[in-house]
């Protein structure tokens, strides 16, 4: 809806962004009340698990995105701008933490961190009008790749030695990687 709101042309359509972005954290702190804090909840086919530290976790992820979104909509760099796009992709980012804190499985992980990652990129290139953004999305989409590639490569060592992406397989072959403790290193 943010991403949709931002092709509308009026006067309103940058507090429309703000409220809509607000309500849409305000009904994720809902849906994530109280899930997982008497007991670990495995689902998504054990790849996200709801416990204690994920819910506190992505409490302070929607607390951060509110306070950044309320200290956004008054930024002095950002007037005349249209912030709906800007909301859309830091929600995006919102919703990549959660799922990184709620992850069992290193596909998890890695899906996770990349919905964290490309939209950072694009808000730190946000401010086309100022050169420093520009050059600093651009280094931080180079240095964002190389390090993508090396996680990937590192899960991809760690699956060919336990033939599995779980973390809780991980952990139950904890002798399967002493094992091949120079690989588990590399890994």
């Amino acid at each position: 809806a943010l991403f949709g709101l931002d092709t509308l042309k009026g006067k309103g359509t940058r507090a429309q962004g703000f409220y809509l972005a607000l309500a849409g954290l305000a009904v994720t702190a809902l849906l994530v009340t109280g899930a997982g804090l008497n007991s670990p909840v495995i689902y998504g086919r054990g790849m996200l698990v709801a416990d204690g530290l994920s819910f506190l976790l992505t409490w302070i992820a929607l607390a951060t995105s509110f306070f950044v979104v309320l200290l956004s909509e008054k930024y002095r760099s950002f007037e005349g701008l249209s912030l709906s796009v800007y909301y859309g992709l830091l929600l995006l980012s919102a919703t990549g933490l959660i799922l990184v804190v709620s992850a069992n499985d290193f596909l998890m992980i890695f899906l996770s961190i990349e919905l964290v990652g490309i939209p950072a990129f694009i808000l730190t290139g946000y401010l086309r009008h100022v050169e420093k953004s520009s050059e600093a999305a651009i280094k931080f989409f180079l240095i964002g790749a190389f390090s993508s590639a090396m996680l990937a490569y590192g899960i991809s060592i760690l699956y060919g030695l336990t033939g599995s992406t779980s973390l809780t397989v991980l952990q139950a072959g904890a002798q399967l990687l002493e094992d091949h403790a120079s690989l588990a290193l590399v890994a």
